[in-house]
């Protein structure tokens, strides 16, 4: 199992503000719905304020769809997402993000595979 460290900066996060979260799985194949666990070291995650997000060359109509984040304490969340069939294959930028009661954001990456 692949897993990618996100690092960023938040209002009261880990060690001088930064926080820290893990994806778990950071992979996945084109045309698949899959669980992604979000792991958070100096997180402040709130349910219905923290979602996984991904970068997408056209943002309107986006390879990976977030259907829905569970956030189960400060530092646990898990985000269930589809990537398109047609999706790009490749590395793109993902980021985990809180908004209230603490702005909070870490950032990396999440490679789609191609379907086997």
């Amino acid at each position: 199992m692949l897993v990618t460290t996100l690092t960023g900066c938040g209002n009261k996060g880990g060690a001088n503000g930064k926080i820290k979260a893990t994806l778990e799985p950071s992979s996945g194949q084109q045309g698949v719905t899959m669980d992604v666990k979000i792991v958070g070291s100096g997180s402040h995650f709130v349910d219905g304020n923290t979602e996984l997000q991904f970068s997408s060359d056209d943002p309107t109509s986006p390879d990976i769809e977030v259907n829905s984040t569970t956030v189960t304490n400060a530092t646990h969340a898990v985000a269930n997402i589809t990537i398109r069939a047609d999706a790009k294959t490749g590395s793109r930028g993902a980021a985990v993000a809180t908004t209230q009661p603490k702005w909070e954001s870490a950032a990396s990456t999440f490679t789609v595979l191609p379907l086997k």
